[in-house]
């Protein structure tokens, strides 16, 4: 079971820490403060989430159990001192699991504990996130998301297909639909969304896949606020089994938000010293930024065989292994886009298709349970 303490004070962390481990209720247990509490609980995604405090009026920790709420799959349980029934009653309210007295801390988490593994008793669901960022323009990256959901969709029927793509996302031509809404009504309106309205905010293609567009209208991108898509994320995972996400290039802080909570981030990227280069910078910018760069995996889209930089030098210069080559094939690519029919609908036994169905049987896997 995973837990992670978040307190302000060295010594509740350090208290509830040893009670933890103690008990043996956690092989490892991390340790943050409120300012990167966002951040550890979207990184670790623990079972139960300990907020530590020493005063109960501090206005932070509602606002933070509310921000935690809309990003954490376990629950959360509140460490402090004892309360009057109306203190305890506003943390009740802000969907707290549990506000436990810290003198009766060890007996009280045990009994949480145990009740939390009679009402989950196969954990909390959490669906898959594919992240697919490109190095430069003309990776094909929106395209190989588009068809990565496609051949996704026949293993986990439940799906959807985020264009966060905010300033050039063309998800909705390439599949000929048309949707009213988009990510950015989403966040207009995260303090008062839910299952219904995000039902709204979605269009259904043909074959199942749930598209969420991208913003209509260029002024619509200021909208899209870090809030906004960690619960926009957390609201699919609950629900779809995977959620593949066409990010584009990968630089703002939104950005950031999604890559942090994706399972695998697909690198796209074409054998050129330009391409090579901005994949090196994207690299380096998700490590900067605290991205775990083991669940990146390159792909090297548009190849031509002895032509432009070689498989040997992108692996070198990337230090990892490219995860998969697909070959150029701009005429079928261009006629499907044109069309409104992704290449692994319109030429299922194109070279094409085989290779996105290779690399789609090592991250087809459906949904983790968090394990309790």
């Amino acid at each position: 079971m995973r837990f992670t303490i978040i307190s302000e004070h060295d010594e509740m962390k350090k208290k509830l820490v040893a009670s933890v481990r103690q008990m043996r209720l956690s092989e490892k247990v991390e340790v943050t403060d409120f300012e990167r509490a966002l951040d550890t609980v979207i990184r670790t995604q623990p079972a139960i989430v300990l907020l530590g405090l020493q005063d109960e009026r501090c206005p932070r920790s509602h606002r933070l159990v509310r921000e935690i709420q809309e990003i954490a799959f376990g629950k959360v349980i509140v460490v402090g001192p004892a309360l009057e029934a109306k203190a305890l009653l506003m943390f009740l309210q802000e969907g707290v699991y549990q506000y436990i007295d810290e003198a009766d801390f060890e007996s009280a988490i045990t009994v949480a504990i145990n009740r939390l593994r009679k009402e989950q008793p196969n954990g909390f669901k959490r669906g898959k996130v594919s992240a697919v960022i490109g190095a430069g323009g003309g990776c094909g990256a929106s395209t190989l998301a588009v068809n990565l959901a496609f051949a996704l969709v026949k293993e986990n029927p439940s799906l959807v297909l985020m264009d966060l793509n905010l300033e050039s996302g063309d998800l909705t031509a390439q599949l000929n639909l048309r949707s009213p809404h988009s990510v950015s009504d989403f966040c207009r309106n995260v303090a008062r969304m839910d299952e219904s309205m995000l039902e709204n905010c979605m269009v259904q293609h043909a074959s199942g896949v749930n598209l969420i567009a991208a913003p209509v209208a260029i002024n619509e991108v200021r909208d899209v606020t870090p809030r906004g898509l960690r619960r926009l994320l957390h609201m699919v995972q609950s629900r779809f089994d995977h959620v593949v996400i066409d990010v584009g290039r990968p630089f703002r802080q939104e950005d950031v938000v999604v890559l942090q909570q994706s399972d695998t981030v697909i690198l796209t990227l074409r054998s050129d010293i330009s391409s090579l280069r901005n994949a090196k910078r994207a690299l380096d910018f998700l490590e900067h930024s605290g991205v775990d760069l083991s669940k990146v995996k390159p792909v090297v889209n548009r190849y031509r065989s002895g032509s432009g930089v070689t498989l040997a030098s992108i692996r070198g210069t990337l230090g990892m292994e490219i995860a998969q080559v697909i070959p150029d094939d701009a005429k079928r690519v261009n006629a499907a886009s044109n069309s409104g029919v992704p290449v692994y609908m319109k030429k299922p036994h194109s070279s094409f298709s085989k290779r996105i169905r290779e690399f789609v049987a090592a991250i087809s896997t459906s949904s983790q349970p968090l394990a309790i």
